[in-house]
Formats: structure tokens, sequence, C-alpha cells
């Protein structure tokens, strides 16, 4: 009786690892993207072969549990043709860019649409534009998703990109929201000439004692992860800490804008800043946002009048509150925007907390369309099962106006 018992727990235990294996073999999704049969072979035959590449992506759908945390980058993720399929082929994309248009317009006296148009051609230098034109593309592409379904469960922002995450989080009217952008831009490009920033890779300790010998020259304009920090300020002071860091061995790299954000070249701006903005109403938001002027989660930033100023003037503290999100359990973040610019600082927060299995998805990518770039991101997304990324939206984005 003994043996009979044993032998029969014995089935039963092979037969429930069978179950979960099969369950196991289930949470792990494939999906190879491809205009035509020819296209999604050789994306599977990459897979089978191990290539990284952009026509597949794979992963266990282990991540419908975690928060999602949408994130919207600041200044240095444009290129010249950015837009062109939300303006072209992409319905929900197309309506809110013609709605940021007319407002902008109203705000501006010209278009951001016709901008967007011009600078498939060229690259858009003017700070007072390419900014704008950024935040009207992470709107865009964050419409997109929800409209298709997919919502965050909170939102963050860095430096300009917080007007675009306090919009999607519901604490700003569009029209606000644009305001605010347009009036934030023209008058940091207005700022005095001669400043800089400068992305420093290495020890934090270096760059704040840099900081402190300055004088006043250059200051912390972000702390993005324990590894990385944005310097600002006078642009003949930056290159010298350039020469001299270089040959120690800490990396450094330009960012693409001709003003000093975040430092004390703008505080001449701020108070027609808050004049500009009296009228906005920000409102308490749908959607938790997560503030990183002050990532205190006792303050409300979309009570305080002055905010927008602050959001220039103060430093962005990125890392500290990821390093809270991931402490948290959000494990999976998704970059809304043309091109990754938090990709970097989002995984080294996520080494620096020993965290293995934190995921980091993008929205953009310089040279790829955005049907094409967000069909990749969806794709990641339904992979790691993520709550609202499945076939369905995969198939509506493929079928949209426009595609091939």
């Amino acid at each position: 009786m003994a043996g009979e018992l044993l032998e029969e727990g014995d089935r039963a235990f092979a037969g429930e690892k069978a179950r979960q294996r099969d369950v196991e073999e289930l949470a792990h999704r494939l999906a190879v993207l491809g205009s035509d049969p020819p296209g999604m072979l050789k994306g599977l035959r990459l897979f089978l072969e191990g290539v990284p590449d952009r026509s597949w992506a794979s992963g266990r759908a282990a991540y419908a549990d975690s928060p999602v945390a949408w994130c919207f980058g600041g200044h240095g993720g444009q290129w010249a043709g950015m837009g062109s399929d939300l303006v072209d082929s992409i319905p929900a994309g197309a309506e809110t860019l013609a709605r940021i248009d007319s407002l902008f317009r109203a705000e501006s006296g010209f278009g951001l649409v016709q901008m967007l148009r011009e600078a498939r051609e060229r690259p858009v230098d003017d700070l007072a534009v390419v900014q704008p034109l950024i935040f009207a593309v992470q709107v865009a592409i964050a419409r997109t998703l929800l409209t298709h379904g997919l919502r965050p469960d909170l939102v963050v922002g860095y430096s300009m990109g917080e007007i675009a995450a306090a919009h999607v989080a519901g604490a700003l009217t569009l029209s606000d929201a644009v305001r605010v952008m347009y009036h934030r831009s023209r008058l940091l490009a207005a700022t005095p000439a001669g400043g800089r920033m400068l992305v420093a890779r290495g020890d934090t300790a270096t760059t704040e004692r840099a900081c402190a010998e300055s004088a006043g020259a250059v200051s912390i304009a972000a702390l993005s992860s324990p590894g990385e920090s944005v310097l600002t300020g006078d642009a003949d002071a930056l290159r010298r800490l350039v020469e001299r860091w270089e040959p120690e061995g800490l990396r450094c790299r330009w960012v693409r804008i001709d003003a000093a954000s975040h430092s004390p070249a703008v505080e001449g701006v701020l108070d027609e800043l808050r004049g500009c903005l009296r009228d906005v109403r920000p409102r308490a938001p749908r959607l938790r946002w997560v503030s990183t002027v002050d990532p205190d989660p006792a303050v409300a930033p979309w009570a305080d009048p002055c905010y927008w100023a602050r959001n220039l003037r103060e430093p962005v503290r990125f890392a500290p509150v990821v390093a809270a999100l991931l402490d948290e359990g959000v494990r999976m973040f998704v970059e809304i925007g043309p091109h990754p610019v938090l990709r970097v600082p989002l995984q080294g927060n996520i080494r620096a907390a020993g965290t293995d299995h934190a995921k980091v998805v993008v929205t953009g990518r310089r040279g790829m369309g955005e049907r094409s770039a967000l069909l990749r991101a969806v794709a990641e997304l339904y992979c790691h099962g993520v709550t609202g990324a499945d076939r369905r939206v995969l198939l509506d984005l493929r079928a949209g106006p426009g595609a091939t």
C-alpha cells in the first residue's frame, strides 16, 4: 500500500512538473516583426540564430504585476525626420499633433506641424522650437499608446519632459501644457550666451567637488544616476573640466544645447516665466506623477504655482526618484520620446540597485519611423507580459493608414 501511494505520488509529481513546464513554455514569448512574409522569415531566422535585431523581440511574460512607469526625457533626443509617421500615418498621433499645432500657433504665431515637416530635411537648432517639437512628439506617442489601451501606473519627467508627463497624468490641460512649454523654451533661449551643458560619467563626488571649486561658474544640472551627472554653466569653464577629466578616464559628452539650463544663468527670466504662467491652473492628476524637482511624496507638485520656474532653475533629481521607484517594486520603465535619452541613466540606476530583472523599453529611435518604433516597443511589452500590450495592439498599429 505504501509503495502504491509512493508510486502514485511520483506520477502526480511528474504530472505537476510537466504541467508547470508547459505553463513555463507558454510564459516565454516571441514577436517577429516584418512588412511581408520574407521579412518575417528573416526575423525568425535571426532569432533562431541568436542574432540581436530589431525585427524580433522575446522575453518571459513575468511583468503583469509590475507597476509601469512612463518616463519623459529632456532635451537631446531630436533628429531630422522625427514625427513624420505621427503626422502622416498614425491617426491618434496626427490628431494630437494637429491640436498641439493649433494651440501653439495661438501662443507663438507659428505652427509645429510645418516645422516637423521642414525638419525632415535638416535638424532644427533653434532652442525655442526644438523643445516644443520634442514635447509634441512625446505627447503624440503617449496619446497613441493610450488610444490603443496601454496605460502607465505612474509618470516621471526629466527637465522639460515634466511638462508632457504632467499633461499625461492629467495635472495640466493640453492648452496649459503648450503654454508652459512655449514660454519655458522661449525664455530659456533668451538667457545670456556662453552657456553649455555637459554629461559627465564617472565618480559623482568628483563632479560635485569641481562645481564647488568653480566659484559658481559650473553647477549640477541633473543627477541622472549614481554614475552620471549633467553639469551646466559657463562653456569655457566646462571645456577646461573636459580637458582635465578625460585623461583621467572620466567620460564626458556635450549636450546639444547652447544654454545653461538649471543654473544661475536662468534666474533673470524666472519672474517673466511666472508672470506668463499666472493663468495656468494645474489640477490634481488622475495618474500618479512623481516630481523630479521635489521627490518628496508628501509634496503635491501640481499645487505649487511656482513649480515650472523651479523646474527650469533647480537640478533634476532623477536618480533618487528612480531609486525610490525600484524600492517600491517598479520593474518596467517605458521611455516616451523620439529617441532614448533616459535609457542609459535608467539602466545605471537599475544596476546600482542590484536589480537584475527590471526592464527599459523605448518608444522612439533615431532614423526609425514612429510606426516601426512603436511596433517594436509594444512587441517588447507583449513579450514581457505587460497588461494591455497584446497581439490586437500590434495588429492595429500594423494595419493603420500608410502601413507597408
